[in-house]
């Protein structure tokens, strides 16, 4: 089997020669040690991990961070021995801790971008979908893929490619922060179901093009919605807000090709799986064993 062959068989449920390897991503610090202990410099280069090819289109509608256009300036804000203050790519700021030996860690947020409705209708502009940059980057993946596909033995691939999409409470975390987040879910709701209108319609826009000329395999949404003991909201907020939404994005998705819908969240799975199950999802990753998740009864499941 290819690279191709074997993730589509793994996440039909069908049997394969072996298990699909995902290339491995550390923390810095991990890799640096690593290195140390006699992993070889070039060992992504090399493929050390004998890691099955795999590929992304390119076209940016996020992942960890929301398909802003233009994203925000990410710059220090200020710094001293052991933190750094950071504005990111989503207009957040962030208190990290540094150290020699600690280079990456877990953000204290000190400010979200959007406070109210007013902020949002400001950072609303960053998320058109016809922006001239969001297109030229559109026409540019898609010449790329198309061009390949002319170029390669009998138009077929032999890896597996992805298109990756933040979901939707991924990025509203991104605007709100969590705690402001769920406030203005009771105080607000009208407000939340604006800009979950406008992920729709961002996603339908974008992927409505890349679909009619792009043979992805995947359409994947990176939500980390989870932490190790249960979901962070409840299966009628979720129902409330997000579901209707993603029903309507898969439903768009699946009218164009038979694409695999993947939901990518850290952390307990319970709760989860019966929720994304209810508007299509069809496959899971990653299944964090810390979290209680018992691999082998989700898959029965």
């Amino acid at each position: 089997m290819d690279s191709r062959e074997r993730y589509i068989a793994t996440v039909n449920h069908e049997k394969v020669d072996r298990f699909f390897r995902r290339n491995w991503v550390g923390w810095p610090a991990t890799t640096k040690r690593w290195i140390k202990e006699g992993l070889p410099e070039n060992w992504h280069q090399i493929n050390f991990f004998n890691s099955d090819e795999e590929a992304t289109t390119g076209i940016n509608l996020g992942w960890v961070n929301s398909p802003f256009d233009p994203p925000f300036e990410e710059k220090v804000l200020k710094e001293d021995s052991t933190t750094r203050l950071i504005q990111d790519a989503n207009g957040g700021i962030r208190k990290e801790f540094v150290t020699d030996q600690v280079q990456y860690s877990m953000p204290q947020w000190i400010k979200r971008p959007v406070e109210n409705r007013k902020d949002w209708e400001k950072i609303k502009r960053r998320l058109r979908p016809d922006s001239k940059r969001r297109l030229a980057n559109l026409r540019l993946c898609i010449d790329f893929w198309t061009s390949l596909k002319k170029a390669s033995r009998g138009g077929r691939r032999d890896y597996p490619l992805h298109q990756n999409i933040i979901g939707a409470f991924m990025h509203m975390r991104n605007l709100f922060g969590v705690e402001k987040l769920f406030v203005t879910m009771f105080k607000d709701p009208d407000l939340i179901d604006d800009i979950m209108q406008n992920w729709l319609d961002l996603n339908k826009y974008i992927m409505g093009k890349v679909l009619e000329v792009i043979d992805v395999d995947t359409v994947a949404f990176g939500e980390d919605i989870s932490y190790k003991h249960g979901c962070m909201i409840s299966p009628k907020m979720y129902r409330r807000f997000l579901s209707p939404y993603y029903k309507e994005l898969t439903a768009f998705v699946k009218s164009y090709r038979d694409v695999k819908i993947i939901y990518d969240t850290d952390g307990n799975l319970d709760q989860v799986i019966p929720l994304i199950i209810e508007w299509g999802c069809e496959a899971l990753q990653p299944v964090e064993i810390a979290a209680d998740n018992d691999p082998v009864a989700i898959r029965k499941q």
